[in-house]
């Protein structure tokens, strides 16, 4: 807050209105180095650079402001300050307001140059890969191993399609369960007693012989062919396009 208002503030004295004074802004000066380093940033900041207030001086004691803070007047005057005549002068709640707003740049300045440095590293990744990143290179590479490995396991559903169709037409969530594994090529994740479970269910509906038959022995030793030569096809898709690292 304010010092009180029954002593008149310094700042009233220099014709910068009516006290209380309240922070709203801080306007910092570019450097004619930020100029020669990055030109749309010095006239961005040019741009930026209030109007409606003159900048470049303390209005209380004229010294020459890079930083200048922007104070409001309870008459609505505006004037900037530097941050040793708000000490000087002793108004607390501007003290505070100061030191707060100074935290708040100190922030936005480090989030600024963490930005800065990650657009820095994003274009040289961009001229190194000829003008994608790394993760886009990355994307691009895993798509591409998922769309070979997309077009290799066509062959091994093939192979797997009797089984498929058979868990297909089957009830029960174990059925179900087996056909996603076997539709989506998930052969790793079938074991040997699923396997035989699904041998047994796929030989008795494809043929619709009893289990021991002759038909339905001479149908599941087929199908266990055709699930042994899909698994160690799907086996050398996945070892010929092993998993794209970064």
């Amino acid at each position: 807050m304010s010092q009180a208002t029954s002593t008149i503030h310094q700042f009233e004295l220099s014709g910068m209105g009516k006290a209380p004074f309240k922070l709203i802004g801080l306007y910092s000066i570019p450097s004619p180095a930020l100029g020669e380093q990055n030109p749309m940033a010095y006239q961005a900041a040019l741009q930026a650079m209030p109007s409606d207030v003159a900048v470049g001086s303390c209005h209380h004691c004229s010294t020459p402001l890079v930083h200048n803070f922007i104070l409001l007047s309870a008459d609505k005057k505006k004037s900037v300050v530097g941050c040793d005549c708000v000490a000087k002068v002793g108004d607390a709640g501007l003290v505070d307001a100061i030191k707060a707003k100074k935290r708040e740049v100190k922030r936005e300045q480090r989030l600024a140059e963490k930005q800065a440095a990650y657009q820095a590293e994003l274009d040289e990744q961009r001229n190194k890969n000829g003008g994608k990143t790394d993760a886009e290179m990355y994307r691009e590479a895993v798509d591409a191993r998922q769309a070979r490995i997309d077009e290799s396991m066509m062959s091994v559903l093939d192979m797997l399609a009797p089984m498929i169709k058979a868990m297909k037409a089957s009830y029960g969530s174990f059925a179900f369960s087996m056909y996603e594994l076997l539709s989506q090529g998930r052969l790793a994740e079938v074991s040997n007693n699923m396997l035989n479970i699904i041998l047994d269910m796929s030989a008795k509906h494809l043929t619709g012989s009893r289990k021991g038959s002759k038909a339905f022995v001479a149908k599941r030793g087929e199908l266990a062919i055709l699930f042994d030569d899909a698994k160690a096809h799907h086996e050398a898709i996945m070892k010929a396009n092993p998993p794209i690292t970064r």
